[in-house]
């Protein structure tokens, strides 16, 4: 008998219990194959946002600061905490914290490749651990120019605590 891709082979077991003397020479009577369909495949989804871009155009920059002129990063305007809860919704504007940095992403929903779906958790909130986790300093730089809207202190606290990293000690 060859190989087989697919299936579960189980052995049957004898109708009687074994003897303890007799457990260290195992004996198998039969053996069955039994097949076991394959998993449906999930039909892939389809993301609400767009691809990931590289180089971010002029347009898209204009469109993600929504008219706004951009501030100078060594002057930033200083927003309070309480203000920065208020814009949670798209009426009011989506503003997140990553750091101490206020962004309003209002206008970048349907540019960020993720979709717009992350911003609705995080809105008026801070989510800084949430944020470095999927993207880098190459990722924000391109967009900070017309994103960033101020800075804020104290820091709203994040709503969700960051995971705790496994770090393997001991010998390999």
């Amino acid at each position: 008998m060859g190989w087989m891709r697919r299936g579960v082979y189980a052995a049957a077991l004898p109708a009687e219990p074994l003897d303890i003397k007799d457990a260290a020479k195992p004996s198998v009577e039969h053996i069955e194959r039994v097949d076991i369909p394959a998993p449906p495949s999930a039909p892939p989804t389809k993301r609400k946002g767009a691809r990931r871009r590289t180089p971010v155009t002029e347009e898209e920059l204009a469109i993600a600061a929504g008219g706004r002129e951009p501030v100078d990063p060594d002057d930033l305007p200083f927003i309070p905490p309480e203000s920065i809860s208020k814009h949670d919704n798209l009426k009011d504007g989506l503003w997140i914290v990553v750091e101490d940095r206020v962004y309003d992403c209002t206008n970048f929903l349907d540019l960020h490749p993720g979709g717009p779906e992350v911003f609705h958790q995080f809105a008026g909130k801070q989510c800084t651990w949430q944020f470095w986790k999927w993207h880098s300093r190459k990722h924000l730089e391109p967009w900070e120019e017309s994103l960033l809207i101020g800075y804020t202190y104290p820091v709203p606290p994040n709503p969700y605590p960051e995971p705790k990293r496994w770090i393997r000690t001991g010998s390999l």
